[in-house]
């Protein structure tokens, strides 16, 4: 190297951002089952003009749903004149609203030097919004279907299962597909069932799809038998010690995720996530709206959308925010619900 310029050597090759499978690895998505379920139960748990009255209540009010309690009706053996009256009841349930923000900006000039260009890195910072807010809204999903499952098990031995605290155990995989529909029935809940589980059960279908699953039972008549209309998995569910596959099964329908936009975006115009032109010389300016969520397309964040700058250069930056609320179908009995805990323990 004694007769190389040193002062005149090539610059390190750059080439382009995330080539052909790069990046693959670093940008990946998870799968969000939990909130998954949640989304495509919520029109069954409610119909479009509950869900319209809902979304349009202020975040400053108290939302209450009520249910009319059961009765456990007296009945007359004997003949007798008088007409003995039973009150009817009702149970309510308070709803809870949790607050979503996530912000992204971009300062066009700073990447007129760059191999990347403004517009690839605004994408990237979206798409990193929204795997985090996925995640976040998974989770709350799948921390709200342990805090609100059945809980008046009866603790020990059963016929078809093993109970303890908040749970139903069953030995073998087969045994909890075999063995949940009359589980349900014993408590008179009737299907069709969603199943929220631990991703680990993900690789249990590949045996029950397989009639046998190379032993003597034909599984896939056993799987269609627990009238499971819609499976789904998710890496927030973690099983305990022994446990191999944790399963959250209800009826379709008695679960649901709402989502609520403030009075100030309700009705504006759609806007782009971020609306970065040279059209418009003005700064310090905040334009308000709202957008429809790229991935569930029933929901809308409210959007501000805000002009700006920095360091003498322009700016762009917009605020997404949205209300959310996790529903259950409940009773007027502590402990009682339709969400049911099921573990396949690790024989």
């Amino acid at each position: 190297m004694a007769n190389v310029i040193t002062n005149l050597l090539l610059p390190n090759v750059m080439l382009d951002v995330n080539p052909a499978g790069f990046g693959r690895l670093e940008n990946r998505m998870s799968h969000y089952g939990a909130l998954n379920t949640f989304y495509n139960n919520t029109p069954l748990l409610f119909d479009a003009e509950t869900l319209a009255k809902i979304r349009a209540i202020p975040y400053t009010r108290t939302i209450q749903i009520p249910v009319l309690n059961g009765v456990d009706w007296t009945i007359i053996t004997v003949r007798t004149c008088a007409i003995t009256t039973q009150a009817l009841g009702a149970t309510l349930k308070t709803v809870v609203r949790f607050h979503v923000e996530f912000d992204v900006d971009i300062i066009p000039s700073e990447y007129q030097n760059n191999y990347v260009t403004y517009q690839a890195a605004l994408a990237a910072k979206i798409k990193n919004a929204k795997k985090a807010v996925y995640k976040y809204l998974d989770q709350m999903c799948a921390t709200f279907l342990d805090a609100n499952k059945e809980t008046t098990q009866t603790i020990g031995a059963n016929l078809l299962y093993t109970g303890v605290a908040g749970e139903y155990q069953v030995p073998k995989l087969i045994d909890f597909y075999n063995n949940l529909g009359a589980i349900m029935e014993m408590m008179d809940t009737e299907g069709p069932y969603f199943d929220i589980a631990n991703t680990a059960a993900l690789a249990d279908q590949n045996w029950l799809n397989n009639p046998g699953g190379g032993a003597i039972y034909d599984t896939a008549a056993i799987k269609k038998a627990a009238n499971i209309a819609e499976f789904d998995y998710t890496n927030r569910i973690s099983p305990g010690a022994g446990q191999r596959g944790i399963h959250y099964v209800g009826p379709m329908g008695s679960i649901g995720i709402v989502n609520f936009i403030d009075f100030d975006y309700q009705g504006l115009p759609d806007l782009n996530a971020i609306d970065v032109t040279d059209e418009k010389d003005i700064s310090d300016v905040r334009f308000w709206g709202r957008i429809n969520d790229n991935v569930y397309p029933t929901w809308e964040w409210g959007t501000q959308q805000l002009l700006d700058c920095t360091g003498g250069a322009k700016s762009y930056g917009v605020k997404h925010a949205a209300d959310f609320a996790l529903f259950a179908d409940f009773t007027r009995v502590a402990g009682e619900s339709p969400i049911k805990r099921f573990s396949v323990m690790n024989a």
